[in-house]
Parts: C-alpha cells; structure tokens; sequence
C-alpha cells in the first residue's frame, strides 16, 4: 500500500502539465482508474511519450484512450490534459478522427503506418491553423504478453517543406501549360540506347501518333527531309563532341496532302559524372509560317529591286535624318547627267535649284512631323553640266513600326517637256489676248462661246443633282434593304439562339460554371439583338414606311431624348391622318435626324423644341436649341469645312425643291428652318396636334 501511494505521488517524475496532473490525482478520476494499477506496458510507453522533446501521442487500447505531451499539444492545438486525459480519441480530439481508421488498423494488425504532410490542426474561423502540415508515424506498443495494446503517434510539423513541394508542383505544372500553349515541342535522347523520349506536342509536329512517346534516333532520321539528314547529322555530332549547346532548322520528309513544313530544334548535351555524353535535351517549334513569310520577303525585295530598276521614273532613297542619297536608279542619275557613285552620299536638298529648296524643305519638314503622309512637288533640278531638269517630285517617308522616321522614298518624273509646253501655251495665250483686245468681232464670238459653256455648265449642275437624287435616293432604300435584314433575318438567328441557349441551360447535369457562363451568352446574345434593333431602326426606322412622318418623328425624338438625356417638345400641325410624298418625308425625316446629332455632338444643350406644320401649301420644320451657338455667318461663307453637315441637309432640301436657312449666336443656341413646297394642298382641317416631350 505505501508502494502505490508512493507511486502515485511520484510517478512520473516528469512530464510537464500530463505528468503533474498524475501527480496530483495518480489518475483517480480517469476512464482508465488509478495510474498505480496501469499495466506496467502502459506506464512505460506513457513515460516515453511525457519525456519526449517531439509531438507525441499514445492511443491506447480498443476505446483508443488519450494521452499526450505538451509538445504535442502545443503543436496539434489539443485542449488541457484536465479535458483530454484517457478520455477517447475521437471525444478528446475532434480533429484526430480522420486518423481513427488508421489507428485501429495498427491496433489490429500489428504493422506500422507512415504519413506525409497531412493536415491534423483544424482550421479557425480567422483561417489560421488549417494549412499547417505534420509528417509522423503510427506505432503499434505492445503488452507484456506481446500483444498490441495501443498505437504510438510521432509527428513532427513539414508546413514548409509541403507548401515547398506543392510550389515546385505548381512550377512544374506551369512549366508544361507553357511548353503546350507555346506549340513547343520538347525531347530527350538518351546517347547510349538512342532512344528519344518525346512530349505529345513533339510527337504531333513531327507528324507521329499523339501515343508515340518514345521513338528511336533513326525514326526521328527518316521524319527528317532525305536533303536535311546530312546537315542535321553534322550539327548533332559536332553539339555531342564539342558539349555546345546547338540550333538546326530541317524540313519534314514530305507527305501526301501536306506541304512543305520546317521545325526548328535548339538544344544541349548533358554529361555523366565521368565527363561522358549521356543525353541529349532539346526543344522543337514549328517555323514554317516564318520561312514562308521570309521567302515571300525575298520575293518581294526581288521585285521591288526590279521596279526600281526597270522603270522609266528616276526613283531614290534617302537617309530622313541626314538627307543624304543612299541609293538611285540609273535612270535618276541619267536625268541628272551623273553617275550612282557621284550621287551617293550627297545631300538630297543639294541638288535642288536654290529658289525650290525652301518650299521641298518645308514640305519635308511637315511630313516629318506627321502633318502630311506625303507631298508632290514641281521644282527644278541641278544637272551636272549646270542645266536644269524640271521634275514632278513624289517623296514619302517610311517608319518603323514605332512611327519613327526609316528611309525617304522619292520618285521623280522629268516634265521638262510639259514646262517648255506650258511656257509656250502661256505665249500662245498672250497674243490671243493681244487679238481679242484687237478685234471685237473676235471678243463677241468669245462671249457666245461662254454663254454657251455657262448654259452647258448648268446643264451639267441639273445632271449632277440628278445624280445626287438617285444617289440619296438609293442610299435611302439601301438603308430600308439592310434595316429589314437585320431585323428579319439576323433577329430571327439571335432569337433561335436566344432560345437555344435557354433550353441548353434548362437541361439536367449542367455544372455550376457552365450554367453561369450560359448565363453570360444569353445576356450577350440579348444585348447584340437589343444593338440590331437599334441600328435596324437608325437605318430605316419602320413606322416612316408605315405610319408616316409624324409617328416617326415622334419615335425618333423621344429615342433621342432617351439617349442623350436632353427633352424634345414635339409640335406638329396639319400631319394627323395625313401621308406626304415618300421623297418629302424621307428629306423632312432625314433633315431633323442631322439637326438633333448636331445639337447633340456640339450644342451642349439643356431643351430643344421641334415643329413642323404644313400650312399654304409648304410643309415646314423647325428645330430649335437652347445651346451654345455659333457664328452662322462664318458657317455658311466657308461650307466646305463646315462641321455641322450643314452642306448635307441644305443639298437634301435642295434635292426636294425646298430651302434651308440657319440662325444662330454664340451663347443664344441655334435654330434650323426647313421648308418645302408641296405639290398639292394638304387639304382637310388643320388642326393643332397634342404637345409631346421627348
């Protein structure tokens, strides 16, 4: 009795918290009883477990009983031995359950059990703890009659060296989706049994079966085109005697249905650890589309070579930072009265005449800086005898394709001839002045003459708007044609996609990313049929065709509104029940879209008011903005770079017999008043048409 009471008190003699705890209360209080009638097995294994430095646990017997050390605890993130202390593993130490299968395997057969980087720290709700990982073992401990009483758990905490392992993977993985989505093909040769391990992207651009993982050298040879072996040959034995790494570009022996294809290999000789060659490493791309686009570079140079040489022009190239000639035709220098050799290297500007040189070097300058992408000139040429060549300059710069400045391509035609003509022509003119001045019978016939050409000349004016008639006029019905395909034909597909995706989606066994993305293209799908739409209405918009020019303004004005987030106040008087000329809506129509892009591009305007009326036989349109304004006045005397598309809508009005007039004042916003006479009354009553606010 003093014997167990002793025990009790003392044993075990360390052991930190676990062992102070038996100390204190010899294990009274635990599933297993008191320590002192412990089978000595357990007591042993107990006190190897409490004296150990490392994470340890000991399960013992069928309920797998706990007990552990504090470096254990500490490490795996188990309670306070009060709360674990023989009590069952899977009560005491929720997270060790995974391990519980493999523990009674040990229990029951006897055999230990090794695990790798496994995760036996439950994560926290901050997500710390559940990446740490632990390598260790499973022991079995046996009684003193040699049975397996219980399992010995040792780990130890391998975070790092998991986390290490698990990037190289990652590498390795990337490593291969790059090999793959660069087309590049990668082999080993292994020098002694000249077996060659390739990747399937090897195997496919040698034009092998995708299961064709290792081949022999000589397959690899006979793949090779029969007038490459010997070069390729060359190169792989030179890389296998010198250790250097190599490079080869071969052709495939041709096949049946394919044409020519190259492959370009670059690669190395590995050593053993005596110094002699064990293997070959190498990596293969396909270039064919680069020697294809070298041979047509050749052909194309050969050709221009030609041109340059053969043609009739004197052509020349010229450094753009210097100026100076690099290369000439023999028909430039021939023009000049030179040799090449003494043109090459001079400045270009030198051989220009003094009085021409500041006009070509102004020219050149803007075209520098990128104002002009090129510039023709007249001037005169500097001839070596000291004559003079008057040519028909053609100069362009070419850029790199960073936009700088790469070479001056100039081409020169001798109107030498045509000059002496014109000089001639202007002698010829001088004295038919002289006699006109002279004879008065001469001047009437002169005056006939013009009244003649002035009356051909407007004939010529009628052809002309004519033409520009039938010109709107087949734009318009374009825009009808192209307006009803895209809302016929391609709203139709994008409705039977539409719902073809819907029923896709619908079907059973779809996975949750396929489903969201379904819901992307449906959503697309949708958007590109609201677009078409849109631009089938833009076109031609269908209620101008069928409910006439009243709806369609309507439409329009309050799409506009919608867009551009300016109200339109819609007023219109005498239209109601009442169908124009096709010619005369389609021009009001077209008139009042042109004015509304206008106030929306460049008025800045807060309300725009729109009225058309028809009213004594002319139908008239006004639109009016609150905008910025402009200069009308600079406007109209300079038509031909107005912005506003003034000269379009004025040629329309023109076109339908009618007239347009603008006002407008920088601050005090702009009006456009469209009127156009009407073939016949409008008849019926006139009567005011309800206000409408876009």
């Amino acid at each position: 009795m003093d014997e167990a009471v002793e025990l009790a008190s003392t044993w075990p003699p360390a052991g930190g918290e676990t062992g102070a705890l038996l100390r204190a209360h010899g294990g009274a209080e635990l599933p297993l009883g008191p320590a002192r009638h412990w089978p000595a097995a357990l007591r042993v294994a107990l006190g190897t477990v409490l004296d150990a430095g490392v994470p340890m646990i000991l399960a013992w017997g069928p309920r797998l009983a706990l007990f552990c050390n504090d470096a254990a605890r500490s490490a795996l993130g188990l309670p306070h031995p009060a709360e674990t202390l023989g009590r069952p593993l899977a009560e005491a130490w929720p997270a060790g359950r995974p391990l519980e299968p493999e523990l009674r395997r040990v229990l029951q057969h006897g055999e230990p059990l090794g695990f790798r980087h496994r995760a036996l720290v439950p994560g926290t709700r901050d997500g710390r703890g559940g990446g740490r990982r632990f390598t260790g073992s499973l022991g079995p401990v046996r009684d003193e009659h040699g049975q397996v009483a219980g399992v010995l758990l040792q780990a130890v905490e391998t975070t790092r060296e998991a986390q290490a392992e698990r990037r190289l993977r990652d590498r390795e993985a990337f490593q291969r989706l790059a090999v793959e989505a660069g087309n590049v093909g990668t082999w080993e040769l292994d020098l002694q049994t000249q077996d060659c391990a390739v990747s399937p992207t090897m195997a496919r651009l040698m034009g092998w079966p995708p299961q064709a993982d290792v081949v022999s050298a000589v397959l690899w040879r006979e793949a090779v085109a029969p007038e490459d072996r010997a070069a390729m040959d060359i190169v792989l034995a030179a890389a296998v005697l010198h250790g250097a790494p190599f490079e080869l570009e071969f052709r495939l022996a041709p096949r049946e249905g394919a044409g020519e294809r190259w492959l370009s290999s670059r690669g190395r000789v590995e050593h053993d650890g005596a110094g002699r060659p064990r293997r070959m490493l190498g990596a293969t791309i396909d270039i064919t589309e680069r020697r294809q686009w070298e041979q047509r570079q050749r052909e194309s140079e050969a050709q221009f070579r030609a041109l340059f040489e053969l043609t009739s022009a004197g052509m020349a190239h010229a450094d753009p930072a210097t100026g100076r000639l690099l290369r000439v035709n023999a028909h430039f220098a021939r023009l000049l009265g030179c040799t090449r050799s003494e043109l090459l290297g001079r400045p270009f500007l030198e051989l220009t005449h003094p009085d021409d040189r500041e006009r070509n070097l102004d020219l050149y300058q803007r075209m520098v800086r990128g104002e002009l992408p090129n510039f023709e000139l007249e001037k005169r040429m500097l001839r070596k005898d000291g004559g003079v060549v008057w040519a028909l300059m053609s100069v362009m710069l070419i850029r790199d394709a960073a936009g700088a400045p790469l070479r001056t391509f100039a081409l020169m035609m001798d109107i030498s001839d045509r000059k002496a003509a014109e000089e001639a022509l202007r002698r010829a003119r001088d004295e038919l002045e002289t006699r006109v001045r002279e004879r008065t019978a001469e001047l009437a016939q002169a005056n006939a003459a013009l009244k003649a050409e002035v009356a051909e000349r407007r004939a010529a004016e009628q052809r002309v708007r004519e033409l520009v008639r039938q010109l709107f006029n087949a734009e318009e019905e374009e825009r009808r044609r192209l307006s009803r395909e895209l809302h016929d034909t391609l709203g139709q597909h994008l409705t039977v996609l539409s719902l073809g995706l819907k029923a896709v989606a619908e079907q059973d066994g779809c996975a949750g990313p396929v489903l969201r993305r379904l819901a992307q293209v449906r959503q697309a799908a949708r958007a590109l049929e609201e677009s078409a739409d849109r631009l089938a209405h833009e076109l031609r918009p269908p209620s101008l065709d069928g409910l006439g020019l009243e709806a369609a303004l309507r439409q329009h004005a309050e799409a506009w509104a919608a867009e551009s987030g300016v109200p339109v106040e819609v007023h219109t008087h005498g239209l109601r029940g009442q169908r124009l000329p096709p010619e005369v809506e389609t021009t009001v129509y077209r008139v009042v879209q042109e004015a509304l892009t206008n106030v929306r591009r460049h008025a800045g305007a807060g309300r725009v008011a729109l009225l058309v009326e028809q009213r004594g036989g002319e139908l008239r349109s006004i639109v009016e903005d609150d905008g910025r304004g402009f200069d009308a006045d600079a406007v109209q005397a300079h038509r031909g770079r107005s912005r506003l598309g003034l000269r379009g809508m004025q040629e329309r009005a023109a076109l339908a017999g009618g007239r347009l007039e603008l006002e407008s004042t920088p601050g005090f916003g702009t009006t456009v008043y469209l009127t156009i006479p009407l073939p016949a009354p409008g008849g019926g009553e006139e009567d005011r048409d309800g206000d409408g606010d876009g």
